[in-house]
């Protein structure tokens, strides 16, 4: 019997060269090309990219969402866009600080504890539920029933 000859893979038009500058990296590039140099050596050519940062404008978040916002200096702004004729005619607006208090972080015993004693009520609302006969009972049971189960998850 005959060998059978296994096809080969269509060409592609590329090569594997060397890079030019740190000679380490296998590149694939064109055919028609003599040399080429890898992604990093690139990098290191070229300068980083400047980050830059906005300056404060001096104006709290969401001022150009208010209807009318007047600013320190009396410029007067609605929806965002300064109206030069009203300049000063208004009073600054006042913005209060954000108080509201945080919430306690729970550590993992009082979740533990909060979920037992969650599945004990539930025991409780369950029991009563086979017992209850009339329908206003029932879906007040019921919503509780709801309220322990989402405090289990």
């Amino acid at each position: 019997m005959a060998k059978k000859i296994k096809k080969s893979k269509q060409f592609t038009g590329l090569k594997k060269v060397l890079c030019s500058h740190c000679e380490k990296t296998v590149l694939k590039i064109d055919i028609n090309s003599v040399s080429g140099k890898c992604w990093k050596c690139v990098a290191l050519m070229c300068d980083p990219p400047k980050l830059t940062t906005q300056k404060k404008s001096g104006k709290p978040q969401g001022w150009h969402f208010m209807h009318e916002y007047v600013h320190k200096d009396g410029t007067v702004y609605h929806k965002g866009e300064e109206q030069p004729d009203l300049f000063g005619t208004l009073e600054p607006t006042k913005f209060e600080a954000n108080t509201q208090p945080k919430t306690k972080r729970l550590s993992k015993k009082e979740k533990e504890n909060i979920k037992i004693s969650a599945t004990m009520r539930l025991l409780d609302l369950r029991k009563e539920l086979k017992t209850v006969k009339t329908k206003k009972k029932r879906k007040e049971l019921e919503s509780e029933v709801k309220k322990v189960q989402k405090l289990m998850k």
